[in-house]
């Protein structure tokens, strides 16, 4: 028995630490053809561990053809990066529902490294902007360098002003402020505060101390069941007495830093938590409470709710009856809305593509448009779709105006020629919402949680169900190759074919805050054999594979070491290892690094 403790000890203390596991295999330059990473159980931990790199699998669909040589033939389209569901969450907002207990798997409520998200953003920018040149020659030897990107919703978690402004400049490259939190006073009032919890706050703001469920501190008339329902890493107990203790880590999680920012252009699109409290309700009602000073901190067991709308129910109950705590406000808190959301993308490239709306939709739709085309090169339309169903929920669909809009792009880029990229937010299976727009409300001078679309929704167009699904739409069109989409928080590939082997393929890349916390490259390859590749190219973020060892101060921690703690956290997330396997189970089929081949429709007889 001593000796099983020993070994069990050395492996904890390996993967937690040892200059030995940080030295191997790191990430930062490094695609997932390479190294990769893994899940080890140490002391109780799913701890990530180096892995051997995984090539291309080949995948074709329907009657393809796959001609040997074709290496020796290609030519490189267009070869670009995506970034998707980084969910930035202001882990101090009044306007959060960790104090649900969530009855179903849905573990967007709350995550114990939801603090790191920034620093785990900013990782992953890097490790993009160190892959820039392709991994694949093209017949002449040449390597293509990264022409842009494409950023598919979920930048924000609950579409709040700071939350917005940090991924904007975290892909831009600006100084980041994670800290939330402003001094009371005149411009910035506390009602029914007494002094000294006045005193007590403005203190916390000048310290730059985290305030919220986290920290044991500031519940320490909780109960045993609601202390023990969070992790605080300053002590670590309960349920996340196994994760690892970082005194200090929420403290220096808000300390601000300069970020990289993506070395080429980028495109957005909107994502529901961009337009949605916690990713599902609208604002409307709820607005006042994100930048209040009241937040809801369980002092008994946390409650049990089914749907999050049951939750803010719950959460405007308990702040009327008084029962919460206190947190500094903040107008930075504000909820935005859709044409908020477009402006803080400012003017670098063309709003980052939301300035490319055509002038007609954006007149017609006075101003709510998110949805565009453009031209990376001749021969090539890129089309952003906003699958964001404004009449509330988690899933998506697309509205009967913009449908028609897409279909007219659809049909000239048929008789010019050109092969078509869509890129939006839901993947086709889960755009699957029935709610027309018109359910959200019209729209009052805060134009939150309302739809400012004055034209009609109806009839909405679902991803895969009903003839005016968009999949049958796409499939009507043959120079539809590519759908890329994210919201799932997994890597997945699916093909969309008919018997004849024209269609596209859909691929769906994971999250930047859900474990494995991954980015993809995509590159169009033109075979020169009537067949075009679309190789998919898997990276893990740049932080190290290793942590800090567990006591180690989190004051002394660099950037990078707050991501690699991130990972880890998210790997021990509630549900998470079930969650990627059940993801890989779904896909049946090899999703991370591919080579997907499909006819070329511009040699259509």
């Amino acid at each position: 028995m001593k000796r099983c403790m020993a070994i069990l000890l050395v492996a904890t203390t390996a993967a937690l630490g040892s200059p030995s596991a940080t030295a191997l295999g790191e990430p930062a330059g490094r695609t997932t053809l390479e190294r990769t990473i893994g899940l080890d159980r140490a002391g109780g931990l799913l701890v990530p561990v180096p892995r051997a790199g995984a090539g291309y699998a080949l995948r074709t669909a329907g009657p393809t053809r796959v001609r040997a040589g074709r290496a020796g033939r290609r030519r490189s389209l267009a070869f670009f990066a995506q970034l998707t569901d980084a969910q930035l969450a202001d882990e101090m907002s009044p306007a959060r529902l960790e104090f649900l207990r969530p009855t179903t798997p849905f573990l967007g409520l709350w995550r114990p490294h939801e603090a790191l998200g920034p620093q785990t953003f900013d990782q992953a920018v890097r490790n993009v902007n160190a892959n820039a040149v392709s991994r694949l020659p093209d017949a002449a030897g040449r390597r293509a360098r990264l022409q842009f990107a494409i950023v598919t919703g979920d930048l924000s978690d609950n579409h709040q002003h700071n939350e917005v402004s940090w991924g904007v400049g975290l892909l831009e490259g600006r100084r980041i402020d994670p800290f939330s939190g402003a001094p009371i006073g005149p411009g910035n009032r506390c009602p029914g505060a007494p002094r000294r919890v006045v005193r007590r706050l403005n203190a916390a703001v000048a310290a730059r101390r985290y305030t919220g469920v986290q920290d044991g501190d500031d519940r320490a008339r909780s109960t045993a069941p609601a202390r023990e329902a969070f992790y605080d890493p300053d002590a670590p107990r309960g349920a996340f007495g196994h994760l690892p203790r970082y005194p200090g880590l929420l403290e220096r999680a808000q300390h601000p830093f300069r970020a990289e920012g993506l070395a080429m252009p980028w495109y957005a699109t909107r994502g529901n938590h961009d337009a949605f409290a916690q990713g599902f309700v609208g604002a409307r009602t709820s607005a006042a409470i994100a930048t209040g000073c009241r937040k809801v901190m369980p002092l008994r067991r946390p409650p049990a709710a089914n749907r999050v709308a049951e939750g803010w129910e719950s959460m405007r109950r308990l702040l009327a009856r008084g029962r919460s705590g206190w947190v500094p406000p903040d107008p930075r808190r504000r909820f935005v809305s859709p044409l908020a959301f477009k402006r803080l993308h400012g003017r670098a490239d063309r709003g980052h593509g939301f300035g490319l709306v055509s002038p007609g939709e954006r007149r017609r739709s006075r101003g709510a448009a998110s949805y565009y085309a453009w031209s990376p090169r001749p021969g090539l339309r890129f089309i952003a779709l906003d699958t964001i169903a404004e009449g509330g929920g988690s899933t998506g669909n697309i509205d009967h105006p913009q449908y028609l809009w897409l279909r007219r792009q659809l049909a000239q880029a048929r008789r010019r020629d050109q092969l078509v990229v869509a890129y939006g937010h839901h993947s086709l299976e889960t755009m699957g919402n029935p709610r027309p727009d018109e359910r959200a409300g019209p729209c009052g001078p805060a134009r939150l949680g309302c739809d400012q679309d004055p034209r009609r929704s109806t009839p909405v167009h679902l991803g895969q169900r009903g003839p005016a699904s968009l999949r049958s739409l796409f499939l009507r069109f043959p120079d539809v190759i590519l759908f890329v989409t994210g919201h799932v928080h997994h890597n997945r590939v699916f093909p969309h074919f008919r018997g004849s082997g024209s269609g596209f393929w859909q691929v769906t890349t994971a999250s930047h805050m859900s474990y494995p916390q991954q980015t993809r490259l995509l590159e169009l390859m033109d075979n020169g054999d009537d067949t075009l590749s679309i190789f998919g190219t898997v990276l893990d973020t740049a932080a190290p594979i290793g942590v800090p060892a567990a006591r180690t101060p989190a004051a002394t921690m660099s950037h990078g070491e707050l991501a690699s703690i991130s990972r880890l956290l998210a790997a021990n997330v509630r549900g998470a290892r079930n969650a990627t396997a059940a993801a890989a189970s779904a896909a049946a089929e090899p999703a991370g690094n591919v080579e997907l081949v499909l006819p070329d429709p511009r040699r259509r007889q």
